[in-house]
């Protein structure tokens, strides 16, 4: 962390001069070792003039220049060494060691610690028996080593098609070793056939070629860059985009999971505890805290593509049960509807705002069920009502066929 360079501040090192290896059952590496060279100048303006040997200083007062060979060791701490709380321990009682070491005189310039490991190292392969890994392109190295030779081999058929092969009499006019034919050129001989051309000149290249192309395409499905749309093709319908996914995720996957795992988990796990420390996040809850371990969700292309599959396996799964239900209805009973809408809408990558919480759930439905009862309870009121006042109407009519006519005139008057 380097706030007055812009913040994180990442080196790149190269894999030839720099050595790993793995302390852990899981495979996953945990120790680098780097080989580099600085000049003696360079070690005293870094390391100070007393943290250096004296080899050094000698150098450093007579030839600064000089190089010298360091090693940068970065490995687990054992842990006994460990001590204290994440974030307030001093250097030398961190999880990992950080050793800078003089190669030939073995002088240690500097020991320090880090709190998370701070390499990443991604693999696209792994060897076997290895802790080194490959790129896909290695699969294709021989494969390109052939067509370069078969190129070469055909341009050297272009030039012997083009400049020909002759044959010169060594007569004292001519000198075969001096000799060159270029256009345009006069040659001084005896005769006519002191020197000629051997071949016809028809020579063909054709061959080559297509077997160039052959290697060509071998090596293009060994990189997968023949899954690809082409440009300027037509847009690929629903079913062709699903199997397309399915061939890559089925290419790609332990791939993506390797690159989750060493790169991003690894890159995240180190920013998160550096940020946190700085200052740079706001005080985490005390149940992150406390976690052994923080999982983070990537959120990309293939990521979205492995998460398609759960998509497609409940839709697969609603169309059966859907045709069973028409026998026996209670068969839905065996779906959680609702938790399968919240896989659909993570698996589709639809915003989180769309899709509601269980509590947003759980308050709408007692909302419904809330305004159900009321409705019914005044449909009931209601009912109740009708039905008194129909009575009621019942009960007048039987009176009113007792009354005379000037009883019914006062009843009417009130």
């Amino acid at each position: 962390m380097d706030k007055e360079k812009g913040g994180l501040v990442f080196e790149n090192w190269q894999i030839g001069s720099t050595y790993i290896s793995s302390t852990q059952a899981h495979g996953l590496i945990d120790t680098v070792y780097r080989e580099f060279e600085l000049t003696a100048e360079q070690l005293v303006s870094e390391f100070s003039l007393d943290n250096v040997s004296d080899k050094v200083k000698t150098a450093y007062d007579k030839k600064p220049d000089t190089k010298f060979t360091l090693v940068h060791a970065i490995y687990p701490r054992s842990k006994d060494l460990v001590k204290g709380e994440a974030g307030q321990r001093v250097a030398k009682s961190m999880p990992f060691a950080s050793v800078t070491i003089e190669a030939n005189s073995k002088h240690v310039l500097r020991e320090l610690g880090y709190e998370e490991f701070p390499c990443i190292v991604s693999r696209f392969k792994k060897l076997p028996s290895s802790h080194y890994g490959i790129g896909i392109m290695a699969l294709a190295l021989p494969d390109a080593i052939t067509a370069n030779q078969i190129m070469k081999m055909s341009l050297q058929a272009v030039e012997l098609n083009l400049g020909g092969l002759w044959i010169s009499a060594n007569d004292g006019v001519i000198n075969p070793a001096t000799l060159r034919i270029r256009p345009n050129a006069i040659i001084q001989a005896n005769t006519v056939d002191s020197i000629k051309r051997l071949d016809t000149g028809s020579a063909t290249v054709g061959l080559g070629l297509d077997y160039l192309q052959h290697v060509q395409a071998k090596i293009k499905r060994t990189l997968m860059s023949d899954q690809l749309t082409p440009n300027g093709s037509s847009p690929l319908t629903a079913t062709e985009i699903s199997a397309r996914v399915n061939v890559y995720r089925s290419q790609l996957g332990s791939v993506f999971s390797r690159l989750t795992s060493e790169y991003l988990q690894a890159l995240l796990d180190r920013v998160w505890g550096l940020s946190l420390r700085s200052g740079l996040l706001n005080p985490a809850p005390e149940e992150l805290m406390q976690a052994t371990r923080i999982n983070f969700q990537f959120i990309n292309p293939m990521a979205a593509a492995q998460r398609l599959e759960g998509v497609t396996a409940i839709q697969n799964l609603m169309m059966n049960v859907g045709q069973m239900a028409q026998i026996d209805p209670t068969i839905m009973d065996n779906i959680n509807l609702d938790h399968a809408v919240q896989i659909i809408g993570e698996g589709l990558n639809v915003p989180t705002d769309v899709i509601r919480t269980q509590e947003e759930i759980a308050q709408l439905r007692q909302t419904k069920q809330e305004q159900q009862a009321a409705m019914q309870e005044q449909q009931q009121q209601q009912a109740l009502m009708s039905q008194v006042g129909q009575a009621g109407l019942d009960i007048a009519k039987d009176q009113a066929k007792n009354m005379t006519a000037s009883e019914l005139g006062e009843v009417f008057e009130q």
